[in-house]
């Protein structure tokens, strides 16, 4: 993060910045830690699903035909069923052990992406230590530990896809990430640069993790396949997204309507980004991934975790696109500091904003990608590449 005034003058700030986001994060990173040990802490972790399923039981059906107390919290099973085999020896354990492990390896995912991306970006030194504690200090962060959400994992994983060159580990990786199918806009990377072998392996994963939870509750596999959206369907609206936009709007959440607009979305945001996802970087591609898939899919406030690799992705503009980038990730972030959204997160107005917001954040990203090095939109380090082999 060299070769500017501006640059110097922020390596000279982050000695002091850096210990003081530290102890920010070491007072607020455990209250999401210690409210996920607490008596409803960990409610949408999904040990319900997996230890149903370790049992040999369908946690989808088990849903769908009443669950009776054999789910507990709001762990509703509405996941594919990839996560549920991942999870299966946390599924073995008891809850109050199984809870504990998935706390602590949700902070190692979250500091390891963390670091990964900061050395992709060339932060080294304090630099990469104030990446991870931003991040700590984040309300999504603390909500996605207090709820168990795998929003880590999907966080993991995609950073794993993305700066890995094997189409093998691509898929395996994205076939994890995207078991929270609001995030199937993070394959996207696969078809912008014809990784047709990686697809393939993402399907394939995904087909025989439907396999697995079929022969082992004995249910039928169509069933299985179909059962997660049926159970999704009564899930709750987002913040920031087009179908949940639309569905306000129409008074009709989850309609027909709401997936033309949500498919439409994608299309059109696919078609805005498609040069940075075939040609940028891998965290220039991650970054616009990811808000394309906040932007479309129904998501909520511990999902913004994702907009680590957009700030990321932002330290190495400059001028009005990254200030644009920086108070678009400082807003859903730390905005609880201001006294939270304004308009209220799930409102017409809210989502409205939020989508807006995030929509502001994506074209300065491809606009600063595209300009010419050494702009004033961008630092002077190579943005787009040459397309690899596949």
């Amino acid at each position: 993060m060299a070769g500017t005034p501006e640059h110097a003058r922020l390596g000279a700030a982050l000695p002091v910045v850096v210990p003081l986001l530290g102890i920010l994060a070491v007072l607020l990173a455990p209250t999401g830690l210690l409210a996920a040990l607490g008596a409803v802490g960990s409610g949408d972790f999904q040990w319900s699903g997996a230890h149903l399923l370790f049992h040999g039981v369908d946690p989808y059906h088990v849903q769908l035909t009443g669950p009776g107390g054999r789910i507990i919290l709001e762990q509703n099973p509405n996941y594919l069923p990839g996560l549920y085999v991942v999870l299966l020896p946390l599924g073995a354990l008891p809850f109050a052990v199984a809870r504990c492990a998935w706390a602590a390896l949700n902070v190692l995912m979250c500091l390891a992406s963390a670091v990964w991306l900061g050395r992709a970006v060339g932060l080294r030194g304090w630099g990469l230590a104030g990446l991870p504690a931003l991040l700590a200090c984040s309300a999504p962060f603390v909500m996605a530990l207090y709820t168990g959400q795998q929003t880590s994992l999907v966080l993991f994983s995609s950073v794993l896809a993305y700066r890995s060159r094997s189409q093998v580990t691509q898929g395996l990786t994205l076939a994890l990430a995207v078991t929270k199918y609001s995030f199937s806009p993070l394959a996207l990377l696969l078809l912008a640069r014809r990784r047709w072998w990686a697809l393939v392996v993402l399907a394939l994963v995904s087909l025989a993790s439907v396999g697995v939870l079929s022969a082992w509750t004995r249910r039928n596999p169509v069933t299985v396949a179909l059962e997660p959206l049926r159970v999704g369907r009564g899930m709750h609206r987002g913040a920031t997204d087009a179908m949940s936009l639309s569905g306000m709007l129409l008074d009709a959440p989850r309609s027909p309507a709401t997936y033309v607009v949500g498919l439409g979305t994608a299309l059109l945001l696919f078609a805005v980004s498609r040069r940075v996802l075939a040609l940028g970087d891998w965290v220039d591609a991650l970054a616009c991934a990811s808000l394309i898939s906040l932007m479309v899919f129904p998501h909520v406030i511990y999902d913004l975790c994702l907009l680590l690799p957009v700030l990321a992705s932002a330290l190495r503009l400059r001028g009005r696109g990254q200030a644009v980038v920086l108070v678009v990730v400082g807003y859903f972030w730390f905005n609880s500091v201001l006294g939270g959204f304004p308009l209220g997160p799930y409102s017409l107005g809210g989502v409205a904003t939020n989508l807006l917001l995030l929509g502001a954040a994506l074209a300065s990203l491809v606009h600063a990608v595209h300009a010419p090095e050494g702009t004033d939109a961008q630092a002077p380090v190579a943005r787009l590449q040459e397309p690899s082999a596949p």
